[in-house]
């Protein structure tokens, strides 16, 4: 078994330690040009890419202002704070890619360590944007949105049927998938 620490490089910058990265050892241009390459559900035919995923889950943020998932006082400095963890939420996968659920779910249950990498690749990106990690409510908050386009994604953008794994989405987000992966799509 290898102990670490486990290097990779990403555009013109090498993370020394995934488990232990540090913000000047982010390329976040070549993050995002990764986000933008990276296709949803394993490369389905028909997904949208993350770099659109991640937009998605802010508009639905914008169109809901927190009112189907927020059960709490939506100040405007927390909309605002959820609104940047939706733009945010997934950048880690440009460096460790778009693990299906299945996967993350088999690997989960062996080991934590994929999730300890995502949150310290998480911590050291927004050290690197400036902001700070975010706290437990606005990462739930942005989880249920970022289900609720998973949902859209699945219906919309590669036409399955709706299916008993699909997590709720609000009937007035849904109504607009269409429109709305139209949207994303149309996203560079």
């Amino acid at each position: 078994m290898i102990d670490g620490p486990f290097r990779i490089r990403i555009g013109s910058k090498m993370i020394a330690d995934m488990l232990n990265p540090k913000p000047e050892e982010l390329d976040l241009d070549a993050i995002d040009a990764n986000l933008k390459s990276t296709i949803r559900f394993a490369g389905a035919p028909g997904a949208i890419n993350v770099h659109q995923h991640r937009h998605l889950v802010g508009r639905l943020v914008r169109l809901d202002r927190l009112e189907s998932f927020g059960g709490i006082e939506a100040t405007e400095e927390l909309y605002q704070d959820v609104r940047r963890w939706a733009h945010h939420h997934d950048d880690h996968e440009g460096i460790i890619g778009d693990i299906v659920a299945p996967v993350k779910t088999m690997i989960s249950a062996k080991t934590n360590v994929l999730e300890i990498a995502e949150v310290q690749l998480d911590k050291a990106i927004c050290d690197a944007h400036g902001f700070d990690y975010p706290s437990e409510t606005i990462r739930g908050l942005v989880y249920r949105y970022d289900k609720a386009a998973e949902t859209i994604e699945w219906i919309y953008a590669m036409g399955r049927e709706q299916t008993d794994w699909n997590h709720p989405c609000p009937d007035h987000l849904l109504k607009q998938g269409r429109h709305l992966i139209e949207w994303a799509r149309a996203l560079t």
